[in-house]
């Protein structure tokens, strides 16, 4: 683990000057063996953070994240003036894990909440951002009762027009009952589709970070 560590040292220390004065560094932390919809695979629980690691898929996603979160201090340590926003699933254990829980602290993060279907997505998939970008806040939004019902309709819509079309409906997701009668999520082949970032999104958080450098967005 320490030979990892110092190797990591000196990637960041050579790549670091590279990184311009207020770059950005965007990462979403692959997260499907930290949400609850694969809770029966990674089982994490409060008192078993890096979950059932008898499976070696669950092994990699710990690995990738505290190799994420040393990467990350590294940068901050040889590049205190970088900009970093991480990004995970609302209903994430990635947070929580002790390694994740020093960075934030360290590097002084704060959390943003927003929602990919605001965004364009087809699915709400509430979203956590964790970030030092000072104007991060103007990402946020709140799925009340009024913007959930804008949003089903926006989906309806284009459902309809897929319909029409002979297009065949997404499926990211199905629910059903565990024999504790407990709702139960499982993914569906177009989940993977929803890691990638909205338009809007990304123009948001370009605009974001723009307002921090006060230099006008090319947008």
């Amino acid at each position: 683990m320490l030979q990892a560590v110092e190797d990591h040292n000196e990637y960041v220390k050579r790549a670091a000057p590279r990184l311009q004065d207020r770059g950005l560094l965007c990462a979403g932390v692959p997260c499907s063996l930290f949400v609850s919809i694969s809770h029966s695979v990674h089982g994490r629980y409060d008192w078993r953070l890096y979950g059932n690691e008898r499976h070696f898929s669950v092994r990699v996603a710990n690995a990738i994240a505290r190799n994420t979160a040393v990467l990350v201090r590294l940068l901050l340590k040889w590049r205190p003036t970088v900009y970093v926003v991480l990004e995970n699933p609302l209903s994430t254990w990635l947070y929580k894990l002790p390694c994740f829980k020093e960075l934030l602290k360290e590097a002084s993060f704060f959390f943003v909440l927003t929602y990919m279907g605001l965004w364009g997505m087809d699915i709400l998939k509430g979203t956590r951002l964790a970030s030092n970008l000072p104007t991060l806040a103007s990402l946020e939004r709140r799925a009340t009762k009024k913007v959930k019902a804008k949003f089903q309709a926006r989906v309806a819509r284009k459902k309809a027009r897929a319909a029409r079309a002979g297009k065949s409906e997404k499926c990211f997701y199905t629910t059903g009952q565990n024999e504790n009668g407990q709702r139960i999520f499982t993914g569906g082949p177009d989940l993977a589709a929803t890691a990638e970032y909205p338009q809007r999104f990304c123009t948001a958080l370009y605009t974001a970070w723009a307002r921090a450098l006060e230099v006008k967005p090319f947008v």
